[in-house]
C-alpha cells in the first residue's frame, strides 16, 4: 500500500493590529494549533499502518520519520514567516518529547523549508518540487491568499 502526502492547509487566525502582541506566534492559540498538527499526523500514520496490517503496530528498529514541508515567505515584512515559524516548530517538537507524548526512538521530524515569496506560482512550484524530489507527509503553509488558493 502506497501512502501519499497528507495536505493540511493552515490558515492562522490573525488578530487586529492593535491587539497583536510583539511575537504573534507565541500566543497560546498558535502553540495549540502547531501541537495539534504535530500530534494528528503520527496518530493518523499509526492508525493507517495498523489498518493496513490488520493488527496492532509495534515500532521496531528505526524511528518513523515524518517529513513536513514548511512553505512560507522568508521576507520579514509578512506576519507569518519562516524565521518566526521554524523556532516554534522546534519548540513544539521538543515539548512533545519532553512531555513523553512521543519518543525520539519512535518518531522523528524533518522540516523542509521553502520560501514561497508570498506568490501563488512560487508556492505551487515549491509544493510540486517537494512532492517530486522527496517523500512529504505534511504541508504547513502556504499562508498567503493566492498561494492557499
Amino acid at each position: 500500500m502506497t501512502r501519499g502526502p497528507i495536505a493540511i492547509a493552515v490558515v492562522p487566525f490573525i488578530p487586529s493590529s492593535s491587539s497583536l502582541p510583539s511575537s504573534s506566534l507565541s500566543s497560546s492559540s498558535s502553540w495549540l494549533l502547531l501541537l495539534s498538527l504535530l500530534l494528528f499526523l503520527p496518530l493518523s500514520l499509526t492508525s493507517a499502518t495498523a489498518a493496513a496490517a490488520g493488527s496492532t503496530v509495534a515500532v521496531v528498529g528505526r524511528p518513523v520519520e515524518i517529513r513536513a514541508a514548511v512553505i512560507l515567505p522568508a521576507e520579514s515584512k509578512f506576519i507569518v514567516t519562516l524565521s518566526k515559524v521554524m523556532p516554534v516548530l522546534d519548540i513544539a517538537v521538543r515539548d512533545l518529547y519532553a512531555r513523553g507524548i512521543l519518543r525520539k526512538t519512535d518518531v522523528t521530524f524533518r522540516f523542509m523549508q521553502k520560501d514561497d515569496k508570498c506568490e501563488d506560482i512560487e508556492a505551487m512550484r515549491s509544493g510540486f518540487e517537494l512532492i517530486i524530489n522527496g517523500r512529504v507527509d505534511l504541508f504547513l503553509g502556504p499562508t498567503c491568499d493566492y498561494g492557499v488558493g
